[in-house]
């Protein structure tokens, strides 16, 4: 367990869930990836707005797609509306997203440092395919607005997410490090024979190192890690409720 928490806490700079386990992150600290949510570019501009969007609401945030907001004069269209109720005072976000194949230009700051100014935001953030003109950064000093690529978005709020996706998968390794736990864990209804001692020894490593066919799975990000997670688990806690006696 401590190893767990050395290798985690160097690897993301966080502390670890105390009920986690060490083969499973052993798998995960074998993963070098870019520190992203997503692996995949955003193929559109409906695709990117719905990315941010789940990116937020992964955090644990409110996060809202297509929001008409009123304006000092007239209305607006917010694609990504965000509160962060997680803190005191709540932190309110509005999001821009331009799928665009040129960069974009200084009018579109100008515009919406407007609408984050009349709707008193806390960040206003405008998120580019293709980054954005010299006269674009110009218009966004001295103002809340945020100019940056989708890459640089979740970077930003990589470690938030990452927390919060660890808060996601710890109620399930809460259920299963018992039955891995070999100083006080769960018991079997029955004393082992040796090959279910084995199986019993085995089922951890299938886990960590999970196959398709007779190959293995290469996990290359960290949200295809979470999901792995997510797809194995009741799997394997099928086969150790099995194993222990509990499903007879």
């Amino acid at each position: 367990m401590s190893e767990f928490r050395h290798r985690l806490t160097n690897r993301a700079d966080i502390r670890a869930p105390k009920s986690t386990h060490e083969p499973i992150t052993r798998y995960h600290s074998e993963m070098t990836t870019a520190r992203l949510a997503f692996a995949v570019t955003p193929s559109g501009w409906k695709e990117l707005q719905a990315r941010m969007c789940q990116l937020f609401l992964e955090m644990g945030w409110e996060a809202r797609e297509a929001v008409v907001t009123p304006l000092a004069r007239g209305r607006k269209e917010l694609d990504v509306h965000v509160v962060d109720n997680l803190v005191v005072p709540k932190q309110v976000y509005a999001g821009e997203c331009k799928n665009w194949s040129s960069r974009v230009t200084q009018e579109i700051v100008h515009s919406f440092r407007t609408v984050c100014s009349d709707l008193g935001v806390t960040i206003g953030f405008l998120v580019s395919k293709n980054g954005f003109q010299s006269g674009a950064h110009e218009a966004a000093v001295m103002s809340n607005v945020r100019l940056l690529t989708f890459e640089e978005l979740q970077q930003q709020f990589f470690q938030r997410w990452y927390e919060a996706m660890l808060l996601w998968l710890k109620p399930r390794l809460d259920i299963l490090f018992p039955y891995w736990d070999p100083t006080g864990g769960r018991m079997p209804k029955k004393p082992w024979s040796e090959a279910e001692r084995e199986r019993h020894r085995a089922l951890p490593h299938s886990f960590n190192k999970p196959t398709i066919g007779v190959g293995r799975i290469e996990v290359t990000s960290y949200r295809q890690y979470f999901e792995l997670v997510e797809q194995s688990y009741s799997v394997m806690l099928s086969k150790m409720r099995t194993l222990h006696g509990e499903d007879r």
